[in-house]
């Protein structure tokens, strides 16, 4: 049943956080939390005590640990955390993340047997291991122990000795990325701000719903990120004074997946090696690398973003393009781009050597579990969650995997997938005061986010130009705005009469705040 405003206003005397809170149609339960933010309490299920007894065991025998990871935000601070956890107990530990493109997602079976002919005897998944049996088996042939640190979806019984997983937890942990569940197995060894900053990270990187368990590590991570300053994580932004979830989302998480995405040309393990140096020397000169590297993204995904949208139309309720000429490492931005455009799933995939691999994206109340369950069928490899899910798909295959998820997804009402309506601008409820106590609610993503806002329509004249796009400052509605765009040209919307669609922030320099809205689309 949907709550009028009228509900939201009765409870809080905040006009502009009642209005966001009606948008998000937020629960009783996530109001409760909302107003009276809850303290992190680490899960209590009897995993997490299991895994630090098997890893405390190894330890003692002075056994070799192996923490293998995945290459994406998640289980690269996965890794990061866990191996800068064990270091201090031990000299004992390596880690392996593989290659996106040339190994694929997970344990595979060379890694296994490369880590064994080392000596290593317990191997700790993070971010991957349900799909991965017969590498496991492996494990357990040669008489090595295995932990699975996972969220992602369990098809069959997981072949470990330990298994860490969202399902197995209370519901306040159920929705918890990789991250959050080696950050609660880490503060059975010792608590550190550090990994609470990495794993906030991770939280807001996976796009996992922002309430119980991950609100409050958001809140504790982005905490730390602004009372320490870690280098490694404000070396990666520009010059801001204070790290907020869109600062993550905008600046620090597109050039950490950036690694994992074109790791040809910086291995995606020295990610891990960044996180935990303690050399100011060696971060800012890996820092300078990483944006390069994404810099260099960017350009790639641009173009692939142009060619995908010349496969798109509206007869079918779920995008599917592809093209040998596509970067395998990048094809989950573009797919996410094709989400914000078209507002339906989206599939995106590269083809090289026989196999088409690709990442598909959906939007919220559409699980993609579901929407593919009867075309997996033809997926050689396939894995993920409610919103992303990665897909391998062999060229003979291809053409019946089309055919059955448009077959069983065009059934769905083409309207269903229309967006929620982005707020108009007034300038009574938005101002500098307002917005601010609104932000101070946040963390704001997936399950709470912060609304588009609508301004206009109106005509900018005036206007100068910033990197990669222009900035127009104008007086509005009573309040002082700037209106700025990095995605449409200078002659798309000076002098033009438009309407503009996009985030408000609050930009402070020399001491000087303003209300900025940057630009997502122009009507």
């Amino acid at each position: 049943m949907i709550k009028p405003l009228s509900y939201y206003s009765d409870i809080l005397n905040k006009p502009l956080l009642a209005l966001v809170c009606h948008f998000n149609q937020l629960s009783d339960q996530q109001m409760n939390q909302l107003l009276y933010p809850e303290e992190y309490i680490r899960s209590n299920h009897p995993s997490f005590l299991d895994a630090y007894k098997l890893i405390n065991q190894a330890i003692a025998k002075q056994e070799k640990i192996i923490v293998c990871g995945d290459f994406d935000a998640d289980g690269i601070c996965a890794t990061s955390i866990l191996v800068r956890t064990l270091r201090r107990y031990t000299n004992n530990v390596g880690y392996y993340i593989p290659h996106r493109s040339e190994e694929g997602y997970g344990l595979n079976m060379n890694t296994v047997e490369l880590a064994l002919k080392k000596n290593y005897t317990l191997f700790i998944t993070v971010d991957n291991g349900v799909s991965a049996n017969e590498s496991l088996d492996m494990i357990k042939s040669a008489n090595a122990k295995s932990i699975v640190i996972d969220h992602h979806t369990i098809s069959e019984t997981v072949h470990c000795d330990v298994l860490i997983h969202t399902d197995l937890l209370d519901e306040t942990y159920g929705t918890a990325c990789a991250s959050g569940l080696v950050y609660q197995l880490s503060t059975l060894f010792f608590e550190d701000p550090y990994h609470a900053a990495l794993a906030a990270v991770a939280t807001i990187a996976d796009m996992v719903d922002l309430w119980g368990f991950n609100r409050s590590l958001v809140i504790r991570g982005l905490d730390a990120i602004n009372t320490h300053h870690y280098e490694t994580i404000w070396a990666l932004c520009d010059k801001i004074n204070v790290l907020d979830e869109q600062g993550l989302s905008f600046q620090i998480i597109p050039k950490i997946n950036a690694i994992g995405r074109l790791n040809e040309d910086i291995n995606v393990n020295q990610m891990v090696e960044y996180f935990i140096s303690t050399s100011s020397e060696s971060i800012l000169a890996m820092a300078k690398r990483i944006f390069d590297l994404n810099n260099k993204r960017k350009l790639i995904n641009e173009t692939m973003y142009l060619s995908s949208l010349t496969q798109i139309n509206d007869d079918h309720t779920i995008n599917i393009v592809s093209d040998p000429a596509f970067h395998e490492g990048v094809v989950g931005i573009t797919a996410g781009k094709l989400v914000e455009l078209t507002h339906k799933p989206s599939i995106v995939l590269a083809f090289r050597n026989g196999m088409y691999k690709g990442i598909a994206r959906s939007i919220e109340g559409y699980d993609l579990r579901v929407i593919l369950k009867e075309s997996l069928q033809y997926a050689n490899r396939f894995g993920g969650h409610a919103m992303a899910y990665g897909l391998s798909i062999k060229e003979e295959n291809f053409a019946d995997f089309i055919q059955s998820v448009y077959s069983h997804t065009d059934t769905l009402t083409l309207d269903l997938f229309k967006p929620k309506e982005s707020l108009v601008f007034d300038g009574d409820l938005f101002n500098l005061n307002s917005y601010r106590e609104l932000l101070d609610y946040g963390p704001f993503g997936q399950g709470f986010k912060l609304p588009m806002v609508l301004v206009g329509p109106l005509q900018l004249e005036a206007y100068r130009s910033i990197k990669g796009g222009f900035k127009a400052g104008i007086s509005y509605q009573g309040q002082y705005l700037d209106i700025v765009s990095f995605k449409y040209a200078v002659e798309e919307c000076i002098g033009q009469l438009r309407s503009y669609i996009g985030v408000l922030q609050i930009n402070t320099f020399r001491e000087t705040s303003k209300l900025s809205l940057l630009v997502q689309s122009v009507i």
